[in-house]
């Protein structure tokens, strides 16, 4: 019988440590670079999580106990344009970013450097352009979260995307996530900024692409400041193939009256977990959390959203759809959370599923935390199969078993489709919604 071999992913984050302290030439003592160690140091404490922890519970990290992967280095990075593919939505007139291996590409990538907006690598930054977000890197979330830490020590690139006050910019942004497998399994890290100055607004939609036939892991963080009034939609579709495996992490602070409405759409890849989290500071702020994860064969989602309301008089909104089928597994845990301070908070959370076989399984978790006395909070799950009477009325019309089911599933999941504004994106959706449901 021959030995399971088993990779020592401690190891390779610390080797790929060792090469980005050797280059830090000088300026190890930088806020940023001191943080990168201190973070490196609590990942070599924490190790990978384990089914012992608690938002860990039912997460197995199996392949990347298993199997080799590599960390590309910026100067290892093939210039790679995709102007279309059938994985991709066509978005009109977006501007396009390609990051390749946790590396933003500037050969075919639309940047943007002007007193309105500034869309540009990380590596080309200063840390004076970050101010806003650098606090919240350095505050400490990586010390709870083993990949967030991961993130912080060894991402050296990503996308800063800053808005001037005052400033709507009306073509949508489109970041492109390529990994590029074709030389072997491939390990990255990408940490981008957002900065949406007072009054401003923006359209960000991110998409995921690997090349090859190797796999792919890709650990992502997005932190975000929204100033005063500023609205921010954020459309994150999770389509990669089998053999991809994501993190995705997006935390938030906003700032009075300002809005953040977050699409996220997972339908295809072998893991994805997307971690979800906004701070309500100021009065008047609102954010609308919804997303929908059809997932089949053995494939795995898990959605994490926590909505921390710190100040008074904010809204929020949590609604999260899954399909189930097949063999595979989802998770889902929602928390509001309600400061003592937080006081007339109107927060709402609903997670709702529908499993196609015996064999497919969720793990739902809602939860409400409240601490203020003047509030209107609700949170609740269900998880069933589809309604056998529902079912019955189509058959009696003249559709057939599987065609009923199919209409039942895709206005299921559609109705949160259907709210997205960028049409392009909603055609996209739509069509593999529509390919995935029809049995």
């Amino acid at each position: 019988m021959n030995e399971i071999k088993k990779i020592d992913f401690k190891k390779l984050v610390a080797d790929e440590f060792d090469r980005i302290k050797a280059a830090m030439n000088g300026n190890a003592d930088s806020e940023i670079n001191i943080m990168k160690k201190e973070a490196i140091k609590v990942f070599s404490e924490m190790g990978l999580p384990t089914p012992k922890h608690e938002e860990w519970k039912y997460t197995s990290l199996n392949f990347l106990r298993k199997n080799d992967f590599t960390i590309p280095s910026f100067d290892d990075i093939d210039k790679i344009i995709i102007d279309k593919s059938d994985r991709l939505p066509d978005i009109e007139n977006a501007v396009k970013i390609y990051i390749v291996n946790g590396y933003v590409q500037e050969d075919g990538s639309e940047l943007l450097n002007n007193e309105n907006i500034t869309i540009k690598p990380i590596r080309n930054t200063v840390d004076e352009e970050i101010i806003p977000v650098k606090d919240m890197i350095t505050s400490g979330d990586y010390r709870k979260n083993p990949f967030l830490a991961v993130n912080s020590g060894l991402a050296s690139d990503g996308l800063l995307i800053k808005l001037a006050r005052n400033y709507s910019f009306s073509r949508p942004v489109h970041i492109i996530n390529l990994s590029d497998t074709n030389n072997g399994n491939v390990f990255s890290n990408t940490m981008n900024f957002i900065q949406a100055g007072e009054n401003s607004s923006i359209n960000i939609v991110v998409s995921d692409l690997s090349l090859g036939s190797n796999m792919s892991f890709t650990n992502t963080a997005t932190y975000g400041s929204l100033s005063a009034g500023s609205r921010v939609n954020y459309y994150a579709v999770r389509n990669d193939r089998e053999g991809s495996y994501s993190i995705n992490d997006l935390i938030l602070d906003q700032h009075r009256d300002s809005s953040f409405k977050n699409y996220t759409v997972s339908i295809d890849g072998s893991f994805v977990r997307n971690n979800l989290k906004t701070t309500l500071l100021g009065s008047g702020a609102d954010a609308d959390m919804k997303g929908v994860f059809i997932t089949t064969d053995e494939r795995f989602v898990e959605n994490h959203i926590l909505i921390d309301h710190k100040s008074p008089d904010c809204t929020s909104n949590q609604l999260f759809k899954g399909i189930l089928d097949d063999k595979s597994r989802a998770v889902f845990n929602g928390k509001i959370l309600v400061r003592p301070d937080a006081q007339r908070t109107n927060a709402y959370q609903t997670n709702r599923n529908i499993l196609l076989t015996d064999d497919a399984k969720i793990n739902t978790k809602p939860q409400l935390e409240i601490y203020a006395d003047d509030v209107k909070c609700s949170h609740g799950a269900t998880t069933g199969s589809l309604d056998d009477e529902a079912i019955f009325y189509f058959r009696a019309r003249g559709i057939d078993e599987d065609a009923a089911r199919s209409l039942l599933l895709k206005a299921f999941a559609d109705e949160i489709v259907e709210e997205i504004e960028i049409e392009g994106l909603k055609k996209f959706l739509l069509e593999k919604i529509d390919d995935i449901l029809n049995f």
